[in-house]
């Protein structure tokens, strides 16, 4: 009796075991369902989270890099009049300092040419005024120096006649100097005559 007794405790025992064995495998799989649901709710709040914050930085980064882009656009098509109104402690905002000190140095650079441009273009009115004063001169100079060569070429035909004319008052002399000599000698025979 006291075995049945023993193996009555000992089918109750076992029967409590399996039944806290049932109820823990009970409890397991409830465990594990709780953190399978726990865990797809965690990788799916993670997911919306992780795409909610990828939407806001790209839209941070992108929109940023966009406006740089645009304004370099403008920049390109010759508009260095405008300015890119984004400023930040990150590399975008790096950009955006180095893309507006460019377009200031652009408008230095463009400035400096213009002036340059107009000096240059002032010189070369002062260039040309002066050459043609030189051409007119020139031809002033020309014509003074046809006329030159004109009074040049007279007073050579004159040289020449007043050449001719002293050479025919030389021979006139010498034909006088002969008239006179035989005078001369006809009076010393007319005063032997008269004595």
């Amino acid at each position: 009796e006291a075995a049945d007794k023993v193996d009555g405790e000992i089918e109750a025992l076992m029967f409590a075991m399996e039944k806290k064995i049932e109820t823990i495998g009970n409890e397991t799989e409830n465990l594990e369902y709780a953190a399978g649901r726990n865990q797809l709710i965690f990788v799916i709040v993670a997911a919306i989270f992780g795409f909610v914050a990828a939407f806001f930085l790209t839209r941070k980064i992108v929109q940023p890099i966009k406006m740089a882009v645009d304004f370099s656009q403008i920049v390109a098509s010759g508009d260095i009049s405008k300015t890119l109104d984004f400023s930040g402690k990150d590399e975008v905002g790096f950009l955006a300092d180095s893309l507006n000190k460019m377009t200031a140095s652009l408008k230095i650079m463009m400035t400096s040419i213009n002036e340059g441009s107009l000096q240059l273009s002032e010189s070369a009115s002062a260039l040309s005024a002066t050459s043609t004063q030189m051409s007119a001169n020139a031809e002033q100079t020309s014509g003074k120096a046809g006329t030159v060569a004109a009074a040049a070429e007279e007073m050579s035909v004159n040289m020449s006649s007043v050449a001719a004319a002293a050479e025919q008052a030389a021979t006139n002399v010498t034909i006088v100097a002969a008239a006179a000599e035989e005078m001369t000698s006809t009076i010393d025979e007319i005063t032997k005559n008269t004595a």
